[in-house]
């Protein structure tokens, strides 16, 4: 009985509220019960089997993605991003264990404990949005590890912006070449407080295996100053996951005229 109501709950709150498909647009009937139609829902979970690992200036430790940046899959990381559809962090997350079970794969010896850093957001953007994505991706990943591999998992946000004045005035982020992310990016980034330092709490992850967490892998400008920091702070940095890695393109194409 209890199936039926919640069956006829749904119907009546798609006729007051249609859902939307957070990558093509699709509302309506052409909605599965979650964020995605199921076209897309089939392209993004299977964009999201293949684990591609790489290296990144900086960051002394493979990067393993568990995705391309592109098509519907990057429309639906935006749509996270940008658009407060928190309702994709079950289909993100599911794909972005396989990336953390990766680097745990390539660790010489037996991990009882690993720690999941997620990259921190502007001050800016987190006000805008209300809430950080890796973070978000990292608190759901710890829950899918101690449920599928019984490895106690947490997730600590570690790392924090440091406030840099005439910011405002830069180029965007996207306009820069990698050497200039680099550039920009350098000495950005601090340990975070813990909500009781004023009682003399603070982190501390010496000789614990940390994982870096960020979203979307471009440059590894911002993997590259969270490595610094962890290893300075004495945290064993034994790989970073991301969800999706922007592949490189060449600057001329045979299309060209």
């Amino acid at each position: 009985m209890g199936f039926y109501i919640r069956v006829l709950w749904e119907d009546v709150l798609e006729l007051i509220r249609p859902r939307v498909c957070a990558s093509c647009g699709a509302y309506g009937a052409k909605a599965v019960a979650r964020a995605l139609c199921s076209h897309c829902d089939f392209c993004v979970r299977h964009s999201l089997v293949h684990v591609h690992c790489s290296r990144a200036d900086g960051v002394g430790c493979p990067i393993y993605s568990a995705g391309v940046y592109e098509h519907e899959l990057a429309r639906s990381i935006l749509a996270y991003k940008n658009g407060s559809r928190t309702d994709l962090l079950d289909t993100f997350a599911t794909g972005l264990v396989r990336a953390v079970m990766s680097c745990l794969q390539h660790v010489e010896g037996v991990v009882h404990r690993v720690v999941l850093v997620p990259m921190p957001s502007e001050p800016s953007a987190t006000r805008r949005r209300g809430y950080v994505p890796a973070q978000l991706l990292a608190e759901r990943v710890c829950q899918l590890v101690e449920e599928y591999a019984g490895l106690s998992c947490t997730s600590y946000c570690l790392l924090a912006k440091k406030r840099r004045w005439g910011r405002k005035y830069e180029a965007g982020q996207k306009l820069l070449t990698s050497a200039q992310r680099h550039q920009r990016l350098a000495h950005s980034m601090r340990l975070a407080l813990p909500p009781l330092f004023f009682m003399g709490a603070y982190y501390d992850v010496r000789g614990v295996y940390c994982i870096l967490l960020d979203d979307v892998l471009t440059t590894g400008a911002t993997l590259a100053e969270g490595y610094r920091v962890v290893s300075a702070a004495g945290g064993k940095v034994i790989g970073a996951a991301t969800l999706a890695y922007v592949p490189y393109r060449c600057e001329s194409s045979a299309y060209d005229g």
